[in-house]
């Protein structure tokens, strides 16, 4: 609450909601969002939309490229989930046999997703960017499993990469 003076009298008190409280109201941001992905395949095509994804994975990659310290890819991946987790994404790894297994419990794209997969896609992309490693979508929430699994190979991306791929696994 702020109290605010508008010339003669006592000053008016004005309420803004805070972020916290924000969340307690409705919100269709998902809902524009499949309404604009519709507009965009009607009117541009698949491959606008993809694009536009792909420009979109590449900027996210770049934020949590910022936040993310390792060098090795046995630290990066850790940290990554970490990162998810503070994003209020539920994640962790999994060592198969020394495969590397990033589960998300909750898709943070939910509602995108389940209409448009080209959504995993763009997550996909985005890890193997952040990771600069070869990643590939396992299982996923939408047909049916309990996380979305996302396999890390010890293998650089296409492309390159400026960080280390060699898998040590951090102690």
């Amino acid at each position: 609450m702020t109290r605010e003076r508008q010339g003669v009298g006592r000053p008016r008190n004005v309420y803004k909601l805070t972020e916290r409280s924000q969340s307690l109201f409705a919100c269709y941001s998902d809902e524009l969002a499949l309404d604009l992905i519709h507009e965009l395949l009607e009117t541009e095509g698949t491959a606008k939309l993809r694009y536009l994804l792909s420009r979109v994975g590449d900027k996210l990659a770049m934020q949590y490229s910022r936040q993310i310290k390792g060098v090795a890819l046995g630290d990066r991946i850790p940290e990554l989930s970490v990162l998810l987790d503070r994003r209020g994404i539920r994640a962790d790894i999994e060592d198969a046999n020394g495969v590397m297994i990033l589960h998300e419990y909750n898709c943070p794209y939910h509602d995108l997703s389940s209409v448009h997969r080209d959504v995993c896609e763009m997550e996909r992309d985005t890890f193997s960017q952040v990771l600069g490693a070869d990643v590939t979508l396992g299982n996923c929430i939408h047909d049916g499993h309990n996380s979305c699994q996302f396999v890390v190979n010890a293998i650089p991306a296409a492309g390159g990469n400026r960080h280390a791929t060699s898998f040590q696994p951090a102690t």
